[in-house]
């Protein structure tokens, strides 16, 4: 017979690492964003500046807006409890992707990046046209340069994807960036499967530890006219709830990034919607089961297969919830 070396289970008190929470803000907008953080410390971890802080011209010039050290340092020093993090948002002309004159952009936007006191760069470009792998190559060759150089710096690049277009090409963007952020589908809450989906589509490739996911926001009721800009979202406590433990318990991304639905017209964000991020950044109890399935593979051994509500998930047994039975993976390759 096998025998299984114990592995305690973490009590309630016990906790990985935290997810993050950033939120896309207007960048200019700085007293309403800090006021913000300092009314809800709890549901964010830092701040896009967005959009437009850079911007790579056609011919591979960097053009810039705003003084990045000042806008950067009130965001990031906003809270007296915590540093937040600051990435800003830039875009880039199609042109100069497909040129290759973007790359020579690469060493100037990073050295701008670090002496504001960015954080990082976060890359929004959005090509309506030439959806093909070439096209999507050069990108990822731009992207690889300034990733390289940012990280000379000790700075990170967040890579804006989502299901449509030259944004879903996963495979071929998989070490052009740091972290990639998802706008559509998950902005909306209109189909949750196809959410989940989507993200086990980015973890697939793109590791979950390099995964966020974006959520749009939903106002306050009477706030909805600030929101006139974009669509509705359609995130209510009930679908958020259900997402953001999807997120965090079993798909265990990095974090969530939050797209203000009022972020041209500065309204008020409903308050079920900070409260469910202020709870998704509160330490959870994850065992060695959580984020396991057993209708795609064999469940960790001690863990056991198909809840009521799900029956493709694993879970911890209710006899050994308190009870040091669930082997880690080096116990198991010591018992064979």
């Amino acid at each position: 017979l096998l025998l299984l070396l114990p592995l305690l289970l973490p009590s309630s008190s016990a906790a990985p690492s935290l997810s993050s929470v950033r939120w896309y803000v207007s960048s200019g907008r700085v007293d309403a964003n800090v006021a913000f953080a300092r009314a809800r410390p709890g549901a964010l971890t830092g701040f896009y500046g967005c959009c437009g802080s850079f911007s790579v011209a056609a011919d591979g010039s960097v053009k810039t807006r705003g003084n990045l050290s000042d806008i950067a340092a009130r965001h990031k020093h906003a809270l007296d409890s915590k540093v937040l993090s600051y990435h800003a948002v830039f875009s880039v002309d199609p042109k100069a992707i497909l040129s290759g004159a973007g790359e020579k952009a690469a060493p100037v936007l990073a050295l701008a990046a670090k002496e504001g006191g960015a954080d990082g760069l976060l890359c929004d470009y959005e090509p309506d046209f030439n959806y093909t792998d070439a096209h999507a190559e050069q990108y990822a060759s731009f992207l690889l340069a300034l990733r390289k150089e940012l990280n000379l710096k000790g700075l990170t690049l967040g890579m804006d994807v989502a299901g449509w277009g030259l944004l879903d090409k996963f495979d071929i963007y998989g070490d052009s960036a740091d972290f990639y952020t998802s706008m559509s589908p998950t902005y909306n809450a209109q189909n949750l499967t196809k959410n989940k989906e989507f993200v086990r589509a980015m973890e697939r490739t793109l590791g979950a530890e390099r995964v966020s996911v974006g959520i749009g926001s939903t106002p306050q009721p009477g706030y909805e006219k600030y929101c006139s800009n974009m669509p509705s979202y359609n995130y209510t406590n009930e679908t958020l709830t259900s997402f953001l433990s999807f997120l965090k318990i079993t798909a265990q991304v990095s974090g969530v990034d939050i797209w203000r639905c009022d972020i041209d017209h500065y309204g008020k964000t409903a308050d079920f919607f900070v409260s469910a991020l202020e709870q998704y950044l509160k330490p959870s109890n994850i065992t060695p089961c959580s984020g396991h399935r057993c209708d795609t593979d064999a469940c960790p051994c001690g863990c056991e297969c198909g809840t009521d509500q799900d029956p493709g998930l694993c879970y911890v047994p209710a006899d050994r919830e308190n009870r040091d039975e669930i082997p880690t993976d080096d116990d198991q390759s010591k018992a064979g």
